[in-house]
């Protein structure tokens, strides 16, 4: 097993020669055949410089002069054209023009067929042009790379977890790609950034792991007096792309996007450079399509004219189905109240621009040496999937329509774990990225994730639009099954003997069969860690060696860029307040003074039997005096009420909640 794995290995650094029908020849029995074939030539040059050598000394015995030594010399001369045309004859299956085409003609490819298609340079040792991809070695350490026409038109990479995708491949490429380009790279594990930050010239970092080290990113400010884009960002939002593949009804989704776009332009509009999109949620859950119609007073009265135009649209749903749509809304937006969320997306303070942080404008993408990364934890991605969409398809977006035509710095858009993400602008950049200069580079773990995430049908015609497909070892076998259909087929001999009693019957047959390059168990078996298999435009299957171990021990470290807060609409509007008196204008809040509250309130929640006895006892907690009525009570323990955070008020709601059944029920 040892020499097996060896062979492997060997295979895919030097490539093993096969004969031309024998190209589907796994790599230990190619090895051993190829070793039989050059002994067996050896040994005919062998056997003709054998019988050079006896002519000649048999010439010398006879010490003739003349045409007699002349002649032995020509025996000699025979003798070894004899064994270089045996030693010939043994190894001309194994050039090209041998093979045989019937049933089709793939093979793997060879250095000069990469060095045509622009794969590989043409002088051994020469470093890496600017603007490629390296993505493996072969032919005795010689990169492989991805010139820019190559990687403006696609790559997807599927490999299992562990496989080596981002500790081998990944990096390498971006720290290849920011020379002369951009990257944009969402970046589930850190280990990206970490590794490939230091080489960028430029670097924004949007960190939903850790606010405080985080850049800010908010596109409401955009949406203001752009209904298109507005439009645009709210299909995102929403998610909107990942429902076509269902045979769900497409009205709730259409009016979900008329509805958020509408709200998307009012908040733009009216809180202008202090709205984040988390309001779209708070404005949505205070003045939700209720029996007063306040989210309808609201649109009707907005400033902005596109909001007015979104909200008639919307206003044509049905009254009864309204506040379904507004409650599907508001849990699809979800994912942008989040406190983490907020926090990524506040201006920056005076002090947090001061330690470094900025506002990430994708626009940078256009400069060389700009690398912006989203880092996202893998547990938590799934729960942050339409903002990290939202992200990606908005620079995606503007990438797409600024206007440039083949830019002279493209953009390299690397999507590792593609999976956890639906991201509506990767259709349509597959189509027409290398005009824009925007390429894609995709990750998965397989291709059923591909299919479960687009359908099959949009996954397929993804894939056709990807010219250049990399497969790693240890495949599941609906990917073997399609890496192996886009390797292809060739033609071999087949060999049927049939043995009668005696000679004279005995009968062989040759025909020409078709087969897979590679079976799909062939290619599950590759060697791991070892051995890639890419398929790229028109040149031959490739079979090469995972490019050399990336990861350096030096890592770059982000460094803290404050202490973001959480902000809620209620703190900028105090017409969003939670509670039913309209507060005074919102102060900062008095710590020792809501500490107070809360502790009152978590000593006497067990006792409360109904909500009429809290503002009592909220009362008391603030003064000595015991309240003569209810509406006296109400009225001072509101301020202390109004100053509890967001968060406080969920807490002690959701106490209150739990005791109240106990009470209500005892009573």
């Amino acid at each position: 097993m040892f020499a097996r794995e060896r062979i492997e290995r060997f295979d895919a650094s030097y490539g093993i020669p096969r004969k031309a029908n024998e190209q589907y020849l796994p790599s230990y029995n190619a090895f051993w055949h190829w070793v039989a074939d050059v002994g067996k030539g050896g040994f005919y040059i062998s056997l003709g410089l054998f019988e050079a050598g006896l002519f000649l000394f048999a010439g010398w015995l006879f010490d003739q002069p003349g045409l007699i030594n002349l002649a032995f010399w020509a025996m000699a001369l025979c003798g070894v054209c004899a064994g270089l045309s045996d030693a010939y004859d043994e190894l001309s299956p194994y050039r090209v023009r041998r093979m045989s085409t019937a049933h089709g003609s793939a093979r793997w490819a060879k250095a000069r067929d990469l060095i045509r298609c622009g794969l590989m340079n043409r002088v051994r040792g020469l470093p890496l042009p600017v603007n490629v991809l390296p993505i493996a070695k072969a032919f005795g350490g010689r990169d492989i790379f991805l010139p820019p026409s190559q990687w403006l038109r696609h790559f997807v990479m599927f490999g299992p977890t562990g496989s080596g995708k981002s500790k081998t491949f990944f990096i390498s490429m971006i720290r290849a790609i920011l020379g002369r380009s951009s990257c944009l790279v969402y970046d589930p594990k850190g280990e990206l950034f970490t590794q490939t930050a230091g080489t960028a010239k430029r670097v924004f970092r949007l960190d939903l792991n850790d606010p405080g080290r985080s850049d800010r990113w908010n596109f409401i400010p955009k949406c203001r007096n752009d209904p298109a884009f507005a439009c645009q960002v709210a299909g995102m939002m929403i998610g909107i792309e990942s429902r076509r593949k269902t045979n769900a009804d497409p009205f709730w989704g259409d009016a979900e996007q008329i509805a958020l776009t509408a709200i998307l332009l009012h908040i733009a509009e009216v809180y202008r450079e202090k709205a984040i999109p988390a309001f779209a949620a708070d404005f949505l859950i205070s003045l939700g399509e209720d029996g007063k119609d306040a989210f309808a007073k609201a649109m009707e009265n907005s400033p902005s004219l596109y909001a007015k135009q979104a909200y008639l649209a919307f206003r044509q749903a049905p009254i009864q189905t309204r506040g379904s749509i507004l409650i599907g809304l508001y849990n699809k937006l979800r994912p942008f109240t989040l406190a983490p969320a907020r926090m990524v997306t506040m201006p920056p303070m005076a002090e947090e621009i001061e330690a470094g942080c900025r506002n990430i404008d994708f626009s940078n993408l256009r400069k060389p040496g700009t690398a912006i990364y989203l880092v996202v934890s893998e547990g938590a991605a799934d729960i942050y999937k339409e903002f990290i969409a939202t992200f990606l398809g908005q620079a995606v977006m503007e990438m797409r329509l600024d206007g440039l035509n083949e830019p002279e710095h493209p953009c390299f858009v690397l999507i590792d774990e593609a999976y956890q993400l639906n991201v509506a602008e990767v259709k349509r950049i597959s189509g027409i990225g290398r005009g824009r200069g925007v390429g894609l580079g995709l990750g998965y773990q397989d291709l059923p994730q591909m299919y479960d995430q687009y359908g099959r049908e949009r996954a397929n015609a993804i894939l056709g639009t990807v010219m250049t497909k990399i497969f790693l070892p240890g495949l599941d076998d609906v990917t073997a099954e399609y890496a192996s259909k886009q390797l292809g087929d060739t033609t071999i001999f087949s060999k049927t003997f049939q043995d009668y009693p005696g000679k004279k019957h005995d009968n062989t047959r040759y025909a020409e069969q078709r087969r897979a390059l590679m079976h799909a168990s062939e290619i599950r078996q590759i060697a791991r860690h070892s051995e890639v298999l890419i398929v790229s435009d028109t040149a031959p299957p490739i079979r090469a060696a995972y490019p050399p171990y990336a990861v350096l021990k030096n890592a770059h470290a982000a460094e803290r860029k404050g202490s973001p807060r959480e902000v809620h609409l209620q703190d900028i509007d105090a017409a969003f307040l939670l509670t039913a008196a309209m507060p005074k204008a919102v102060a900062e809040p008095n710590i020792e003074q809501e500490q107070v509250v809360v502790d009152s309130i978590s000593g006497e929640v067990e006792r409360l039997y109904s909500n009429e006895k809290l503002p009592s006892v909220v009362k008391h907690s603030a003064a000595t005096e015991v309240p003569k009525s209810e509406a006296e009570a109400r009225r001072p323990c509101t301020p202390n009420l109004n100053d509890l955070v967001g968060h406080t008020r969920l807490f002690l709601a959701r106490q209150y909640e739990q005791k109240t059944p106990v009470v209500r029920g005892a009573a």
